[in-house]
């Protein structure tokens, strides 16, 4: 059952990253979704393996379920938040939506612990995952800023 619920909210997730209008080009999306994809996976194998603080399954549904969860669900949501960052005419990021999205993700983790899918060791673990989350917004909306900036500036010499 919790497979189906991850696949269930895992297409919601790409339905609704879909319907979207997106404020960044595709080459962006892409380019963040392989930054988000390697740094969620390091971040949860250093977690499982390096420090102990949780256990993801290593077979069954329960491994499809973590790896839908960790490849497709996470990732795009954070592109959901980082494209709500994004502001036309130099404007100030409106943080609502990818604050709603971070609750969202924390209370995700919370619910896959609750189904056994991923187990949460320590009690703390559940601030760092909070702080994790966020600091992936962060440390990835400046990514794209610089990025942003970058790409603007090629653009001016051609």
């Amino acid at each position: 059952m919790p497979l189906v619920v991850c696949v269930f909210i895992a297409w919601l997730t790409i339905i609704l990253f879909a319907i979207t209008p997106k404020r960044l080009s595709i080459l962006d999306v892409v380019f963040l979704y392989g930054i988000v994809l390697s740094l969620t996976a390091t971040s949860y194998t250093i977690l499982d393996l390096n420090f102990h603080y949780i256990s993801i399954p290593k077979n069954g549904t329960a491994l499809l379920a973590a790896t839908v969860y960790r490849v497709i669900t996470v990732p795009l949501f954070i592109l959901l938040a980082l494209n709500a960052l994004q502001t036309p005419d130099g404007r100030k990021p409106q943080w609502g939506i990818p604050i709603v999205i971070w609750v969202g993700l924390t209370l995700f983790d919370w619910a896959l612990n609750r189904f056994k899918i991923i187990s949460y060791h320590y009690s703390f673990v559940w601030p760092v995952i909070g702080i994790g989350y966020l600091g992936l917004f962060v440390i990835l909306w400046g990514l794209t800023s610089w990025y942003k900036r970058f790409d603007q500036r090629k653009e001016g010499h051609a």
